[in-house]
């Protein structure tokens, strides 16, 4: 007895100081550092078969994708157009969304240009050229002479006195035609433009600062640029079109979030609505709104207090805690209006409180053995539930004994209403065996299929921009290679390697092109081979020097620098603006490690390029969409090996707490449920994909807490409480079903199924 009363007297203390430990944490971590909601799967999902170095630069790569940003203002007329870009460029840059923004950065200063191929042209070479001086020096000299003393040389002839064989012609247009490669845009006017099909197109370009990317409510800086958009389209008459990741992020968080609130809401009503009818007592929905409040705070609080990137997935499944958080709460409530005159609080406790604390530990063991995993989504997931109901579980035990009071208890509700109905025999064995035959019989159609194409679908706006920007940039589909290197050099030298595979593909016309920082910057290997080449012409020096009129002094400053063996050009060689255009794709230094992107455009077979890239060491193609739905695969099947421990654990804990007859006999519960609901879904055509993991994991531990429950008390009191917990989960879960958001659509149509499976094991049980 004394025990029993330290508890009572400490418990609600304990539990307060619980929440206040938590609540204090969770706000220190949010004064330390800012949260960003993510929508992006890559974001949350690590990259399989990619050392750490190499994922980290495909995150830097993706993060930076992500804040790049190109707006299009389109019509017939270009004057029209042009002004309207001049104008929308002008408001963009009073909002503070960007970091940086131009109309026509992506153009090339051509002066500098030519300056830096001058400098250095004697490292420069291109192959062709270099055939041609090593094959026939003689005719090369000729050929240069012809050039010189014609009228259409287009680099400036200014430079003979360092370049007497006018190398630098070829080098010119060779690089010219590689920068026109970037963009199929060109400067007009001040502004970057091309016409397609008699419609003009002028881009405007931007990086958005990190604040613009994180906020996702109505005010944040992507709505404000939409609004500008759509005031420039309408006051000019013309079409402003939207591209970028960044965009499609917004779009898919605003619309979650819109119907997050608006589920929970929904399903806040209907649970207080539903109690009201079965209780017909006002006092008693406090107390369940207080559990909710307790639950749904305290899960918010972990998340924040554990991760500074939050998934918008991981808030949206955050919202399946409605129907879940008060089963404890209900079951508390229903045995103490059925209780006998002479129990109090804490008695009631002592009768439920084993079988609270075993529901309680199966449903933890479920989320317990996702934080395991190394995906951040299943973590999220697993200490929003954690947490969640471990508040809901010590309300129940330590608050509820206390709070319930014979006012809040109408003797004349349903759930109050003493009722002896008959009881149905032992079924469990036969459900169990209809779920097996019913898996069987699907086999060949059940199988693990993830594809994130599915999962967001752009609006008719975000369509149209994309678009329109395909047909202003001139092509449709990009992947891309990361290039790992021990050094600048060394990432340039795989990169070329990779580039002359990829140019085998293009002259077969299986690829129209690529990106790539070597075609601007070639490895030294490249360049030593160029000025091997440039020294077959020496002999031939002295010759042309006297035709052109040169000096004993530039004679002499040729030949050093045609035999200087440590001057290189190198990236920061570049000029600024053209060093700006590549600065996405030629990452740099990354812990130690150098980096570089190649794009590849429009790969008819995408297989090849991948063959090519796992061929080389240092290589890794990434197809979004593909690797992606590969890595929900993965992640599938280790949710279901880890499904399959806890299910282990659940037994034994079964056998533990019951012994083992009636603990094997519970343990067919969870075996049923998920033999129904694999072959319930597969009837509908559903694969068996990340979500649909994420749904079983929850109704396996609900699913045993109705079984829990239904083993408890006397009566109907058992009964009532499991039909309460089921008519709360089904309600909040339903609603997720009526999701536009397909992932939550899925989640939602699993867990509602499920359970619904669940609740008749519980009821196939009878007796036992």
């Amino acid at each position: 007895m004394k025990s029993l009363r330290s508890i009572r007297s400490k418990g609600p203390i304990l539990f307060a100081l619980f929440l206040i430990i938590l609540a204090a944490s969770a706000v220190t971590a949010v004064l330390v550092s800012p949260r960003h909601l993510s929508t992006s799967f890559t974001s949350m999902i690590p990259q399989l078969g990619m050392s750490e170095s190499m994922a980290k630069a495909e995150s830097t790569f993706t993060e930076r994708q992500n804040s790049n940003v190109n707006l299009f203002v389109s019509g017939g007329d270009f004057e029209t157009v042009r002004s309207a870009a001049i104008r929308l460029y002008s408001d963009l840059e009073n909002t503070g969304a960007f970091d940086e923004l131009s109309l026509d950065s992506s153009t090339v200063d051509t002066e500098q240009l030519f300056k830096a191929v001058s400098d250095n042209v004697y490292n420069l070479l291109d192959g062709q050229t270099r055939e041609r001086i090593t094959e026939d020096p003689v005719a090369f000299q000729n050929d240069s002479l012809a050039n010189i003393f014609s009228a259409f040389t287009v680099s400036s002839l200014s430079n003979l006195d360092s370049d007497p064989f006018l190398l630098s012609e070829s080098v010119w247009m060779n690089i010219l035609g590689k920068v026109g490669s970037l963009t199929t845009l060109a400067p007009k006017d001040g502004v970057l433009c091309t016409q397609v099909d008699g419609t003009w197109y002028v881009m405007i370009s931007g990086v958005l600062s990190e604040e613009s990317q994180n906020l996702t409510s109505s005010d944040s800086a992507i709505e404000k640029i939409f609004r500008l958009g759509d005031s420039v389209a309408s006051e000019f008459c013309v079409e402003v079109s939207f591209s970028g990741l960044a965009f499609h992020s917004h779009e898919s968080a605003s619309g979650a979030q819109r119907e997050m609130t608006i589920i929970s809401v929904v399903s806040v009503a209907l649970i207080l609505l539903m109690f009201f009818l079965l209780c017909r007592n006002f006092h008693i929905l406090w107390l369940f709104l207080l559990s909710l409040t307790l639950s749904v705070g305290s899960a918010a609080c972990a998340l924040l207090l554990f991760f500074k990137d939050i998934h918008v997935l991981s808030m949206i499944f955050g919202t399946s805690l409605i129907g879940t958080c008060i089963d404890y709460s209900i079951h508390s409530y229903i045995c103490t209006a059925q209780k006998s005159p002479d129990d109090k609080g804490f008695d009631i406790r002592k009768k439920i409180g084993k079988n609270l604390t075993l529901s309680f530990i199966s449903t933890e063991l479920c989320y317990f053995v996702l934080l395991f995993s190394s995906y951040g989504i299943l973590r999220q997931m697993a200490v929003i539930s954690l947490f969640g109901l471990l508040s809901s579980y010590l309300a129940a035990m330590v608050l509820y004994p206390r709070l319930i009071t014979d006012r809040m208890i109408n003797r004349r509700s349903f759930v109050a209403r003493p009722e002896k109905g008959r009881k149905l025999p032992f079924l469990l064995p036969w459900l169990a065996i209809a779920s097996t035959v019913l898996v069987l019989v699907q086999i060949p159609r059940i199988g693990i299929h993830n594809d994130i194409t599915s999962l967001y679908t752009p609006s008719e706006r975000m369509l149209r921009s994309e678009t329109n920007a395909s047909k202003a940039l001139g092509y449709m589909d990009s992947t891309y290679a990361i290039i790992e290197g021990t050094s600048e050099n060394d990432a340039l030298e795989k990169e070329l390697v990779f580039t002359r595979r990829l140019d085998e593909l293009k002259e077969e016309g299986l690829l129209e092109g690529y990106i790539a920082t070597v075609s601007f910057v070639p490895p030294k290997s490249e360049q030593d081979e160029s000025r091997s080449a440039a020294k077959v012409l020496l002999p031939y020096l002295d010759e042309q020097c006297d035709i052109l009129g040169i000096d004993e002094t530039s004679r002499k400053n040729i030949i050093e620098k045609i035999s200087g063996h440590d001057s290189y050009f190198t990236i920061s060689s570049l000029p600024d603006s053209l060093r700006q255009m590549i600065a996405s794709i030629s990452m740099g230094e990354i812990d130690g490690k150098y980096y570089e992107v190649v794009i590849v455009q429009n790969a008819s077979d995408a297989s090849l390029v991948s063959k090519i890239a796992s061929s080389m060491d240092g290589v890794q193609y990434i197809q979004t969409a593909k690797d992606t739905s590969a890595q929900l695969d993965h992640l599938s099947a280790m949710m279901f090996r880890l499904f399959i421990i806890a299910v282990a654990a659940i037994v034994v804990a079964m056998v533990l707490f019951f012994g083992w007859r009636k603990g094997l006999s519970m343990s067919l519960s969870p075996y049923t449920i998920l033999t129904g609901t694999i072959g319930v879904l597969t009837l509908t055509g559903l694969s068996l994909d990340f979500f649909v993991a994420v749904g079983l994991v929850l109704i396996v531990g609900l699913g045993l807490d109705y079984m829990v429950f239904a083993s408890s008390g006397k009566g109907d009191s058992s009964k009532k409480a499991v039909l309460l917990s089921f008519l709360t989960t089904e309600l909040s879960f339903g609603s997720l079903m009526f999701s536009s958001f397909r992932p939550v659509h899925i989640f939602g149509l699993t867990v509602f199924v499920g359970i619904l499976i669940a609740y008749i094991c519980t009821i196939g049980a009878g007796r036992k």
